[in-house]
């Protein structure tokens, strides 16, 4: 992939379960070469288990010349910063986690790391069905499972371990399993509304440091040049800047897709194309981000039919690219409000620099003075930029809008 600085190593495409140990609890485990569940090989391994019942574990001898080793030791992880478990997920919402062992010990766990790769935003977001996750852990956040692990000694066994809860029926199909590999890291700024006091207040500090960001327009308010919304003269003006535009959605009298029917969703979608290639705001205008994040199946279909290349969620969390792109309609995105101050964003920021990922954050208020709520202060904007601009400064990650960061991916 285009921004690969270092490629990971591949444990296994689960092709085969050579070296593998499968422990069926009360579901089951088999080899599957449904084409849909898999990126690489011939073959995923699904994995299904009733609701709360006892999970099931796929363990790996990792001696094996098959999983890397070399037939009597493991493998160093000494130079891998990531750990990459990537897997189908039939119902999020039925699953409680996915755990990872990394052992030293040939036979058991006496001593091992552990990490939880399912992140509660995951677990409860019912929309994200039959979804592929790139579910990135770095070393460094693993905790100690049992006994006294080393990174510094060979990892013998790993163990994988999916859970479902309460809800349902879960099916996991497991991808594959990767270790190190580092990609460029990109930042994102984006804006949500379009309002004025986005040209009026944010702007300044956009150019104060050559940042150029994404704007997801409301289309209805700024074609009227309503009070309160950016004007066309002001959204043109950002767009010669170099500014992007994506799409929100196009009159304000509504929430989010969830209370539009598909008819009324394809003439939002129709009203937009039409004013974005009449203005020539063409960039990024095949982008949108969901209002209030909201979106399903259907709409996520529909909008990909329509030709949206990518859709923004706001599931707070970083976007991983050292494989591509995984679910283009259902990117994920930090939106900025003042709980999070100046330290979150500067923290996402670091992680994503930390682990090689893409991170995305959304603003929606500006105010010259007050922080509060989804109103953000331009001296805690201009600390974020700050942020932003030491890091593309010091060439650690690229500051890209949509559009930039879309065209490199693919």
């Amino acid at each position: 992939m285009p921004y690969v600085l270092r490629a990971p190593t591949l444990i296994t495409d689960f092709s085969a379960t050579t070296g593998m140990t499968l422990t069926q609890g009360t579901g089951s485990v088999a080899l599957d070469t449904d084409a849909t569940k898999r990126t690489v090989g011939s073959a995923s391994l699904k994995i299904t288990q009733l609701a709360s019942a006892s999970s099931a574990l796929v363990d790996l001898d990792c001696r094996n010349a098959a999983l890397g080793g070399t037939g009597s030791d493991g493998f160093s992880m000494l130079a891998d910063n990531m750990v990459h478990l990537r897997s189908f997920i039939d119902d999020p919402n039925n699953q409680n986690t996915v755990s990872l062992f990394f052992s030293n010990d040939a036979a058991g766990f006496a001593n091992y790391f552990a990490a939880t790769v399912a992140p509660a935003q995951i677990s409860t977001t019912a929309a994200w069905k039959n979804a592929m996750w790139d579910r990135g852990e770095g070393r460094a956040d693993w905790t100690v499972g049992a006994g006294a692990p080393s990174w510094a000694t060979t990892i013998k066994t790993i163990r994988i371990r999916p859970a479902a809860n309460a809800n349902g029926t879960l099916t996991t199909w497991l991808d594959a399993l990767y270790r190190g590999g580092y990609a460029k890291p990109k930042i994102l700024i984006s804006f949500d509304d379009s309002n004025d006091q986005q040209y009026n207040i944010a702007k300044p500090v956009l150019d104060e440091f050559g940042i150029k960001a994404t704007f997801f327009m409301i289309g209805d308010p700024v074609q009227r040049n309503v009070s309160g919304s950016m004007t066309e003269a002001m959204a043109d003006t950002l767009y010669a800047d170099g500014h992007d535009f994506g799409f929100h959605q196009w009159f304000n009298t509504y929430n989010n897709y969830g209370e539009l029917t598909p008819a009324q969703l394809d003439r939002e979608l129709d009203l937009w194309y039409e004013y974005a290639y009449r203005k020539g705001w063409t960039r990024a205008c095949h982008h949108l981000a969901y209002p209030q994040g909201v979106s399903s199946e259907s709409i996520r279909a529909q909008v990909a039919a329509r030709g949206m290349l990518t859709a923004r969620t706001t599931l707070r969390l970083v976007q991983h690219h050292l494989f591509g792109l995984d679910n283009p309609w259902a990117l994920r995105c930090y939106t900025w409000s003042s709980t999070d101050g100046t330290a979150g964003p500067i923290s996402w920021m670091d992680t994503a620099v930390k682990y090689g990922t893409s991170i995305n954050i959304a603003f929606h208020q500006h105010h010259a003075t007050v922080s509060t709520g989804a109103q953000i202060a331009t001296a805690d904007f201009r600390t974020i930029l700050r942020h932003a601009y030491r890091l593309h400064a010091s060439n650690v990650a690229d500051v890209v809008t949509h559009s930039q960061w879309y065209n490199g991916m693919v």
